[in-house]
């Protein structure tokens, strides 16, 4: 693949010769992270939850430092959590079981099991439910008033979904099936009706961004039940589907907004698509970029160290010129 350069004025804590004088953002520009690692979601570079998975297991980042997050102590201890997610600092949801109002955690009666997806269009917060109104069929949930609500049901063994946050589109990847095939097809709605496309290979995971009606997918390949080192990324806009590059290098996750487009996280940089490649917009060959948010101007970073003793850290990066 064709690599290019690109430099980046990155400042956190202090002004980096060059950049101007810019405002110097009060947090560490690197901290390291609790051992058991689930999934980061940010606020804002100073208010960030982490979960590890199980509700003995969730932090909090204010700013300076991580601190066990301590849910109310009437509450009941639920084995598998899930992730976290909102629409700011007074509404956060952790899966459909506990929400966040600002003041206090409240806990809720669990309705299948909620992944939150994001925010669409309408400025509401999107979730995908494993469990529809019959529990061979997932639903994309929609959160009201403290309650999730089902929006509409999905393809059948559907494995998650995105709203696109600027159409309302819903993307629906399906990974294998029942019968232990490996076909990956990934099912569109547009508002008025599912439309599908396959993949052609196998694929361990699937991530979305989206962009101005475009929405981009990332597969990487599974060969012999292992994953191999590369992938393919996908692009759709009103053409279709179509591979628009190819890449031997490890990816992880994928993030992003309108704004920067799809930044993809790898082995050792996190990258940029320019028209059909992939440019290098930060690198750090001690780190695995495992988990991608953009907050703001802000680059929120989960960064693995390749020295396994070494840990996890969170990397913040200012995106501005």
């Amino acid at each position: 693949m064709t690599v290019r350069r690109a430099v980046v004025c990155l400042v956190v804590l202090v002004v980096v010769s060059g950049c101007g004088d810019r405002s110097i953002l009060e947090v560490p520009s690197s901290v390291e992270l609790p051992s058991s690692i689930g999934r980061l979601w940010a606020v804002d570079v100073t208010n960030v939850y982490l979960s590890g998975g199980h509700s003995d297991n969730l932090w909090h980042f204010e700013g300076q430092s991580w601190a066990p997050l301590h849910l109310n102590d009437d509450m009941t201890q639920n084995p598998e959590v899930g992730y976290f997610g909102g629409t700011g600092p007074d509404d956060v949801w952790l899966s459909d079981h506990y929400h966040f109002d600002g003041a206090i955690w409240t806990e809720k009666a669990s309705q299948g099991g909620v992944s939150v997806i994001g925010l669409g269009p309408d400025g509401a917060l999107y979730g995908f439910r494993r469990c529809g109104q019959d529990c061979s069929i997932p639903a994309l949930v929609r959160a009201e008033s403290g309650e999730w609500k089902s929006v509409m049901d999905l393809p059948a063994w559907a494995s998650s979904a995105w709203v696109d946050p600027s159409s309302g589109e819903v993307y629906a990847p399906v990974i294998g099936q029942p019968d232990g095939g490996a076909p990956t097809v990934i099912h569109h709605f547009d508002g008025q009706q599912w439309s599908s496309f396959d993949l052609g290979q196998p694929v361990h995971v699937v991530v979305w961004s989206t962009r101005d009606g475009e929405a981009y997918a990332y597969g990487a390949k599974q060969m012999s039940g292992s994953l191999a080192q590369g992938g393919v990324l996908f692009r759709r806009d009103g053409g279709g589907w179509k591979a628009i590059y190819e890449t031997t290098e490890r990816l992880f996750s994928m993030g992003g907004t309108k704004t920067t487009g799809p930044l993809l996280g790898g082995s050792g940089a996190v990258y940029r698509l320019d028209q059909d490649n992939l440019v290098p917009l930060l690198t750090d060959d001690t780190m695995e970029f495992v988990q991608v948010q953009v907050v703001d101007q802000y680059l929120i970073l989960h960064g693995k160290s390749k020295k396994k003793a070494m840990g996890n850290f969170l990397l913040i990066r200012d995106l501005g010129q």
